[in-house]
């Protein structure tokens, strides 16, 4: 920025009202990060379903050109809970996943928060023994994985050909191509009920959503815990208004 630059009267009350819309969300931020207690019922579940309600038609996700609303949104995740739940996930229990970049990694996060499970978020890029320890430290009951990371789990202890106590979950472009040992999730999707799950009331802000691997001081991955009440404080209160393009 110019430090010469001088910023007219009629900027400053441009950008006070351009940030009056703001307002709410972030005392509500605030309000949120005060009382949000380990004992209280909170999860990013049930804020998901708090705005579907309020407001259903806002935007929730944006990719590339496609727009997802809230209710549009929730509705999906609520079919992918239930897929988790036909395979025997339940609150406490982890779900992998290994995947690029793509809104069905959003999707297939919110829904294990929705059960009460970890979503353990397994970067890609790791490989063989690497990829093999951090599997071993979240145990995964299933294991959601894109395209790209199919040859990497399958040189694991973890491929759906070596441990069948694991369910494995494909995401790809071409359901005809889902690999041996795996299931399409687009297609197992597709029919399971879109209702809320019961189990997203239950669960409290100190139950953990994530792990999150960091590198370790042994050179080894480590995984990080954050819980529900973590991601609730560090979200501090951005929500339906917050949705929006602003000119520069």
């Amino acid at each position: 920025m110019n430090a010469n630059k001088q910023v007219s009267l009629s900027e400053i009350t441009s950008g006070i009202l351009r940030a009056i819309p703001e307002a709410p969300a972030f005392v509500s931020g605030v309000r949120s990060m005060i009382s949000a207690g380990p004992d209280k019922k909170m999860s990013i579940g049930l804020l998901l379903e708090k705005q579907a309600r309020r407001h259903p038609a806002g935007a929730a996700l944006k990719f590339e050109d496609k727009v997802w609303s809230y209710a549009g949104f929730n509705g999906w995740v609520n079919r992918i809970a239930a897929l988790y739940q036909k395979l025997g996930v339940a609150n406490g229990d982890v779900v992998a996943i290994m995947s690029e970049n793509r809104p069905q990694m959003l999707a297939c996060t919110a829904a294990a928060a929705k059960l009460g499970a970890i979503a353990g978020m397994v970067n890609y890029n790791q490989r063989d023994e690497v990829l093999s320890h951090s599997l071993g430290l979240i145990k995964p009951k299933v294991m959601v994985v894109g395209d790209e990371s199919v040859a990497a789990v399958e040189d694991t202890e973890y491929s759906p050909l070596k441990n069948q106590n694991v369910r494995h979950l494909w995401l790809g472009d071409d359901p005809a191509l889902c690999p041996l040992g795996y299931e399409d999730l687009e297609t197992q999707t597709r029919l399971m009920p879109s209702v809320n799950p019961e189990s997203t009331k239950t669960i409290l802000s100190q139950q953990p959503c994530f792990y999150i691997f960091t590198s370790g001081t042994t050179g080894m991955p480590k995984a990080v815990v954050f819980n529900h009440g973590r991601w609730e404080k560090a979200h501090g209160g951005f929500g339906f208004s917050s949705v929006r393009l602003t000119k520069t």
